[in-house]
């Protein structure tokens, strides 16, 4: 019998200052909507602290596309991976469309992400798995 395991893809780490996010949310928050989906945007919109949740899902994003090890997609290629964050565990899963789904159908899995907090920071890591 052997046992089934997942091979680690690639390794992605991101930190994001908090303060930064907030500059970011008050000079362009009307452009959120290039860098969230419709659900990420929603969530963050319903928080009792929009620039904290910001914070966890763009180094999320971030690490998410250091972890898939792609060609830069522009600022909508952060539109092309949908995030879901379990705050509580400090832990959060992507899901990939689009063209980054595309790029990597043939071994792609899934990514898991983590979350540790210092001061006004947020560092996520990411970890892409791929099929086989």
């Amino acid at each position: 019998m052997t046992a089934l395991t997942r091979r680690p893809q690639g390794i992605g780490v991101d930190i994001v200052d908090a303060t930064r996010i907030q500059n970011f949310i008050e000079k362009h928050e009307s452009s959120l909507n290039k860098i969230l989906t419709e659900s990420e945007l929603q969530k963050m919109m319903e928080s009792t602290d929009r620039v904290s949740y910001l914070s966890y899902l763009f180094s999320a994003k971030e690490a998410v596309f250091k972890s898939l090890d792609l060609a830069w997609f522009g600022i909508e290629g952060f539109r092309m991976i949908e995030v879901t964050l379990n705050l509580e565990q400090n832990q959060a899963t992507a899901v990939l469309t689009d063209n980054l789904l595309e790029q990597t159908q043939s071994w792609w899995d899934e990514t898991l992400i983590d979350f540790e907090t210092k001061d006004n920071s947020v560092v996520a890591k990411a970890i892409s798995y791929s099929k086989t």
